[in-house]
């Protein structure tokens, strides 16, 4: 009953870690340079766009309620993404 904790495994496919490491640097690189200011939505489906492209398995889906401003930014961040996607091959 009070067995040991086990700790989950690290990904053990060095590939997927490293697509998702580029995905991270991409997304950082896009805004640490001057441009105008993004929304937190807007940034965070920027970041699921090319988590994605890295991982295209795993689904991820728009937390935000359809029609809404928090919807629309974070899909517009999202179409900016798509747009790096032949970059980062």
């Amino acid at each position: 009953m009070g067995g040991p904790t086990i700790a989950a495994a690290p990904p053990t496919d060095y590939a997927l870690v490293k697509r998702l490491v580029r995905a991270g640097i991409v997304h950082k690189a896009a805004f640490d340079q001057p441009r105008p200011a993004r929304s937190h939505e807007y940034r965070e489906g920027h970041l699921c766009a090319l988590q994605h492209w890295a991982d295209p398995v795993t689904k991820r889906l728009c937390p935000h309620a359809a029609g809404t401003v928090h919807a629309d930014a974070w899909m517009a961040g999202w179409t900016e993404a798509s747009l790096l996607w032949p970059v980062m091959r």
